[in-house]
């Protein structure tokens, strides 16, 4: 909410904000930016997304609370929260995190490219 208060509605209340996302974003309505917006937020990582996400976890490090600069350097078309929320459903899945770990592990750079 706080993300489209700052982007669209400054002057709005947060009652206010709930309603009116809720109506720009039912079925019925034509696709806007706001219905965008949540689109984009409620997506999983893309395989892509979560190469780069592990390579930003491998600079900052996993035990890491700056999802803010994780979503500003790295993805910025995703918001901290729904970082925070990937890293903790990939922690809880067994299989998904040790991918990610593997990932993590990767060198950047191709062993060829080094030489």
């Amino acid at each position: 909410m706080d993300d489209i208060r700052a982007r669209w509605h400054p002057k709005k209340e947060t009652s206010e904000l709930k309603n009116r996302v809720k109506n720009m974003t039912c079925s019925r309505v034509a696709f806007n930016i706001i219905k965008q917006w949540k689109v984009k937020h409620a997506v999983p990582l893309s395989d892509c997304e979560v190469y780069v996400f592990a390579a930003a976890l491998r600079w900052l490090g996993a035990d890491t609370d700056r999802w803010g600069l994780i979503s500003k350097l790295f993805l910025p078309h995703r918001a901290p929260d729904l970082l925070r929320m990937e890293f903790e459903n990939i922690m809880a899945d067994k299989r998904k995190a040790n991918y990610l770990g593997h990932l993590m592990l990767e060198s950047p750079f191709p062993e060829e490219s080094l030489k």
